[in-house]
């Protein structure tokens, strides 16, 4: 579990995925645990990790996508308690590993596949916003999934806000 946590903390902290990628397969999949026990771990590592970067983050003053994040927020904020309270507890956890698995490999495949577009359009322009304009019904259901998501397995809410971020709203 140490190995996980170090290896966990490594790719939160040198990719735009968190630790919880690497908590949840390696306590569910390699340990056989429980997918519940994989999700407080996956929990567990990014309040650590999410900490850690937005106190960089504030303090490097770096700008943020506010209008994006205030809505996430919210949605964030309503579907991470519904998902905790009445819908974890009645999914599988088969459901919960397929989740899992369907949500990184989506997030795989559009990084693979439009990864380079990323790069070249971030690099021909540079002088852009950081925060998009965006729509606030579109920032509080992504919140809203990645709650859910996060609910579930202990990853969604960066995945999904990172997702629309880029390919989206082109941040």
């Amino acid at each position: 579990i140490a190995l996980a946590m170090l290896l966990g903390s490594y790719f939160a902290g040198s990719t735009p995925m968190v630790g919880g990628v690497v908590g949840f397969p390696t306590l569910v999949l390699a340990l056989d645990q429980p997918a519940n026990i994989g999700r407080d771990f996956s929990l567990a590592i990014q309040s650590i990790g999410m900490t850690s970067a937005s106190i960089l983050i504030f303090c490097l003053r770096r700008p943020l996508a506010w209008g994006v994040l205030k809505g996430a927020l919210v949605g964030t904020a309503i579907g991470t308690p519904i998902g905790c309270v009445l819908v974890a507890s009645h999914v599988p956890d088969l459901a919960v590993k397929l989740i899992f698995a369907v949500l990184l490999a989506s997030y795989g495949i559009v990084q693979i596949r439009h990864g380079a577009a990323f790069s070249e359009r971030g690099e021909a322009d540079e002088s852009r916003s950081a925060d998009p304009a965006s729509s606030p019904v579109l920032t509080v259901a992504v919140g809203g999934v990645g709650g859910l998501l996060s609910s579930l397995t202990g990853v969604g809410i960066d995945t999904i806000s990172y997702i629309v971020l880029v390919l989206l709203l082109g941040c």
